[in-house]
This record gives structure tokens, sequence and C-alpha cells, in this order.
């Protein structure tokens, strides 16, 4: 039977904040090789085996092989992963797992990123049901820093950054597009014209009237 131990510990561990990895905070890093880009992710895994439980029921769980539980965890993790390059979405094809016995990694190589991208958007909703979850969002182009976003709930965990010319990068904040405020304004102008129509037209016609 597999991950019997983890599964009926598993609440218990995941009341103690002082475990080594922290269950709320899943961390992708997005590295420049210079001759291509790959995305590296790391999880607690006390923070997959909650999101698994709520996939599957235990004895499922109980019944599946490693290879089936890697399997289920990769589709619940592209089905919440979403990143875009220059407005293209990037799949995540050919990569692998790593499950250890409290840290799981993933790394998937990216080859469809331009050397040079102009744009990122990202969507992480990884362990949403986590309070205060946050996933932590990484590029890194060499040297010593890291470009970090930090995607929660706070920000419906997206983030939309740009690469300028002399290689920073830059978090761009999206104004959501109001659609109901939108159609309201061109109602109200609409509404103001033709006000302003009939007075217009009465005016006119008091004019030819007092002429008259």
């Amino acid at each position: 039977m597999i991950r019997l131990i983890i599964l009926g510990s598993l609440l218990c561990a995941m009341g103690f904040n002082s475990i080594a990895h922290n269950a709320k905070i899943a961390t992708y890093t997005l590295r420049d090789t210079g001759n291509g880009w790959f995305i590296e992710m790391n999880f607690a895994q006390v923070a997959i085996d909650a999101q698994m439980l709520k996939l599957f029921d235990e004895e499922t769980l109980s019944e599946m092989s490693k290879d089936q539980f890697k399997s289920a965890f990769l589709k619940y993790l592209r089905e919440n992963f979403s990143l875009r390059v220059d407005g293209k979405k990037m799949q995540l094809l050919s990569g692998g797992i790593l499950i250890g016995s409290h840290q799981t990694d993933v790394k998937y190589i990216l080859p469809e990123i331009p050397l040079q991208p102009k744009d990122i958007s990202i969507y992480i909703s990884t362990f949403e049901d986590i309070y205060n979850q946050t996933n932590l969002f990484r590029i890194y182009r060499g040297g010593d820093h890291f470009t970090k976003f930090f995607l929660s709930a706070d920000n419906d965990f997206t983030a939309h950054m740009e690469f300028k010319s002399d290689g920073n990068i830059y978090s761009v904040a999206k104004t959501p597009v109001n659609t109901i405020a939108i159609v309201a304004g061109i109602v109200i102008f609409v509404i103001i014209i033709l006000l302003v129509t009939i007075l217009v037209m009465k005016r006119l016609k008091n004019t030819q009237l007092s002429e008259a």
C-alpha cells in the first residue's frame, strides 16, 4: 500500500508551522540557461498529500502505485498552472518529478520561450484552498539576483511582468476590465445625447413658433 504512513499522519503534520518545508509556500523558479529555459517547482510533501486527499478518497490513494500518484499530481499541477510568454501559453510536456519524504521537486523544459521574451503572465492556483497559501514565482537569469513575485489570494494568484532592454524585469499591474461599468457608461452617454437632442429640438420648435 502506497503512502499509508503519510496519509495517516497528515492531519497532525499540517498543524505544525515549524516543519522543515513550509506547507503554505510552494516555489516555482523559471531559469534562463542562456541556451534555453526550464522551470523547477518545489512543494512541501505534506501540502501535496493534503491536496491529493481532496481529489481522491483515502482508499483510492492507498491503492495507487507510485507512478499513478505522480501522474495524478502532475495532472492537477498542469490544470492549475498557466504561463504565457509573449501571449503564447507554454505547455508542460517534457519534464520529470522526484517525490521525497519531505519535499517533491518537478522540472519541465520550456523550449518555446524565446531567449529574449518581452512579457510574461503567470497564474498558479495550486493549493489555493490552504489558508494563507503563497506560491512564490521567481525568475533567474544568472548571477545572484532572483526576481520574485508572490502569488496569493490577494492578487488572485496572478502576476504580469515585462522584460526591459536593460535586462531588468518589472511587475505590471493589470487593471481588470469592468464590463458592467463600461456598459453603464455607454448607456449614460447615449441618454445624455438623447436628452440634449430633445432639448435642442424643443428650443428650435419654440423659436419657430415665436417667429410665426
